[in-house]
């Protein structure tokens, strides 16, 4: 079962992140990132709802949805905000962020599970998360940023603050 939902989610982000990336091409990085976050969130919610863990694995096809609406987004965005020799730092940062949840977000839930008794704890743990992560999408990422690219429209664009501090934390101490 865990194998199915895995996979689930895998194919379902990998199909959706060339539509999410049109769609945030017309629409805009910023909504299509919030609306990401938005809809990631939903799936841990649902699988708290539901009482048979079969179910869970349509749900990860929200899970996959949301997850290739969110990151390619940031991605772009980091891409849109940050000058060029910051570029592949910003980016890296992002993606960095995504491994460490993916790598410590199961032994978490596993430890929330047991430290609480609840197989459902983990859940609502991932859904305080995402309300985190929508939270920040939409008061850090600049309002305006969700028109046109900053390459094409000619505009002058602020970098994210937070992402433009870690850049420059990763400039004054390399790895």
């Amino acid at each position: 079962l865990v194998t199915y939902s895995v996979a689930t989610f895998a194919v379902t982000e990998t199909a959706f992140h060339t539509i999410m990336g049109s769609l945030g091409d017309r629409k805009g990085r910023r909504p299509v990132a919030i609306w990401g976050a938005a809809l990631a969130g939903c799936s841990p919610f649902l699988m708290y709802l539901l009482k048979s863990p079969l179910l869970f694995v349509p749900v990860r096809i929200i899970d996959g949805m949301g997850a290739a609406a969110l990151w390619p987004s940031l991605n772009a965005l980091a891409s849109e905000v940050t000058e060029e020799r910051d570029r592949a730092t910003a980016m890296s940062v992002i993606s960095t962020g995504r491994m460490v949840g993916l790598a410590f977000g199961p032994p978490t839930g596993l430890y929330l599970a047991s430290v609480t008794g609840s197989n459902r704890v983990p859940f609502l743990a991932s859904v305080a998360l995402f309300v985190l992560v929508l939270v920040l999408c939409v008061v850090a990422l600049p309002p305006g940023i969700e028109n046109t690219p900053a390459h094409q429209s000619g505009a002058t664009r602020k970098p994210l603050q937070t992402l433009h501090e870690a850049v420059g934390l990763l400039r004054e101490r390399p790895v």
